[in-house]
């Protein structure tokens, strides 16, 4: 028992120092990357006097930071004796705290590069601040004649400088800013021109309507395409207006110019399909309607002519005769209504025929001549 108490004692103790030793590793982790948001700032200031202050919060900052060699160093204190007495997580423990040393280097090396920014930003702002010229004539009337004529003549030239500095800047912002409301109207043009070729392509599906049910759900479908086509009108309007803003401005139009040309065409498209196929449909729907009352009216002759047989065998003959004079009539307009229905079906089967054709030939036409040729 004497020997087991001080062993079960060290366990303990390398127990609460593994604890420990995860705290302070957490912490201290947690700890560093807030610091490394702050070291990472690419703000180098708008001025010389934004500079100056930048530097002053981040000097204060550095100063923050050397609590970090304190913290490492006690975690490190933490690792040593799990370290040496082999615990059982004494690898996990060794390559935490490389971890941690990689990571506190890594934190110091971003914190001196961003002092040397700021170094340089705060010379390059002064060395170039056009307020600092003013004070330059304060100096020339102290100066003999030959050197004041020297300073001026520097004066001028770096005045001349920073002018077409400046007026490089602003032509290069003007360019940046065109570029990028080219981008924004390809791509808008672009993604609208999916669109529509789905939509198109969806329109020219050929479908197979056998009934009045059918068809009056394929025309409800076909006029939300038609709201779907308004709500995307913002869109395409917007596409219009910034391409025609772009013609105005940008000396490379011809770009602009011939999308712009396409944009409106493939709207043009877009709504002749729609148009077509909402013709086709109010057709189709017409003769559904057509089909059934000359089913209803088929099924009635049919019904009227075997009354009639039963009538003819019971009524006198002056009364069958009237009765066989009727239905005859009945039977005529029956047969009447069913060539009309042949007719009309010969015509409903021309005009599709006739309007995969047209679709046909368009995709042809839009095809490049060496798509044609290698097939």
């Amino acid at each position: 028992m004497m020997n087991v108490s001080p062993s079960r004692g060290q366990r303990l103790k390398e127990v609460l120092h593994l604890h420990e030793f995860r705290r302070e590793s957490s912490e201290f982790e947690d700890w560093m990357d807030q610091q490394r948001q702050t070291a990472e700032s690419q703000d180098l200031g708008n001025d010389y006097q934004h500079v100056q202050v930048l530097r002053g919060k981040f000097e204060g900052f550095l100063t923050q930071l050397e609590a970090g060699e304190e913290r490492l160093q006690s975690c490190s204190g933490l690792a040593a004796p799990l370290i040496r007495n082999k615990h059982l997580q004494s690898s996990a423990v060794r390559e935490m705290l490389q971890q941690l040393s990689a990571c506190w280097e890594h934190l110091r090396g971003v914190a001196r590069e961003r002092q040397d920014q700021l170094q340089k930003a705060e010379e390059c702002s002064y060395d170039f601040n056009p307020e600092q010229l003013d004070t330059v004539d304060i100096i020339l009337d102290l100066c003999t004649p030959q050197l004041k004529l020297r300073l001026q003549e520097v004066q001028q030239e770096v005045v001349e400088r920073w002018e077409e500095l400046r007026l490089h800047a602003e032509q290069w912002e003007e360019e940046l800013k065109l570029a990028c409301q080219r981008y924004m109207f390809l791509n808008t043009a672009q993604d609208y021109f999916l669109w529509c070729g789905q939509l198109i392509g969806a329109m020219a599906a050929e479908e197979s309507i056998r009934d009045v049910a059918t068809a009056d759900l394929q025309l409800a479908q076909h006029q939300q395409l038609w709201a779907e086509m308004e709500a995307r009108q913002e869109t395409y309007q917007q596409a219009l207006d910034m391409g025609e803003q772009l013609q105005a401005q940008d000396a490379n139009r011809k770009e602009v110019t011939e999308k712009l040309e396409a944009l409106q065409e493939e709207r043009g498209r877009l709504e002749e399909q729609w148009n077509h196929k909402h013709s086709w449909l109010q057709s189709v729907h017409l003769e559904q309607v057509f089909y059934r009352d000359a089913d209803s009216l088929d099924k009635t002759c049919s019904s009227q002519e075997e009354l009639a047989e039963r009538l003819k065998e019971q009524l006198s003959g002056q009364k069958s005769g009237r009765v066989q004079a009727r239905l005859k009539a009945l039977l005529q307009r029956r047969d009447r209504i069913k060539e009309l229905s042949v007719k009309r079906r010969e015509q409903l089967e021309l005009s599709r025929m006739l309007s995969v054709f047209n679709r046909d030939v368009a995709e042809v036409t839009d095809r490049p001549l060496s798509i044609l040729l290698s097939r």
